[in-house]
């Protein structure tokens, strides 16, 4: 600015002016270099921001695919908690019990039936054992009947029996 009383076409003044200018136009300068690097840091910044929130947006839709899992997971869970309710509280366990107990009544009665059979089959085994026996016998009595008959045939002597009539001896030897 121009000082009181001085001239201000002065050479020292025109000097002090453009000093003052130059100084003025460095603090723009300066002032313009700052704005520059808070825009580039403002843009950096944004530019950080906008990738934070791409990457928020991706873990959202992760976190809700895993919510959604977690929610079926969630219904599993329950589902297995009510059956194994169900089977603590006695529904099915009483149901299987009384299968068992049903299957364990006809398992004893098939038993039983087995050693009745078993027993009777032992028995049948030593009646044929004792009609093989017998039969034996008797087929040993009759063969020797047999033999005795066919002897008699054989000889005058059963004339004799069954006519009551008197046999030479003479004639039992020519046969």
């Amino acid at each position: 600015m121009a000082e009181e009383g001085r001239n201000p076409l002065e050479f020292d003044a025109v000097v002090r002016r453009f000093a003052e200018s130059a100084e003025a136009l460095a603090n723009v300068r300066n002032q313009l270099q700052v704005l520059t690097e808070l825009r580039e840091a403002e843009e950096r910044a944004n530019a950080s921001l906008q990738d934070t929130a791409g990457q928020v947006a991706r873990f959202a839709s992760e976190a809700a695919n895993i919510l959604k899992g977690l929610e079926e997971a969630q219904a599993k869970v329950a589902e297995v908690l009510k059956i194994g309710a169900d089977l603590l509280d006695g529904t099915e366990l009483k149901g299987i019990a009384e299968t068992v107990k049903a299957s364990s009544q006809s398992i004893s009665g098939v038993d039983s039936r087995v050693d009745i059979l078993d027993s009777k089959i032992t028995e049948l085994i030593s009646i044929v054992g004792a009609l093989q026996t017998t039969m034996g016998q008797d087929m040993d009595g009759l063969n020797q009947k047999i033999e005795s008959v066919h002897a008699d045939v054989k000889t005058p002597i059963i004339v004799k029996r069954l006519w009551g009539g008197t046999v030479r001896r003479d004639a039992t030897k020519d046969s």
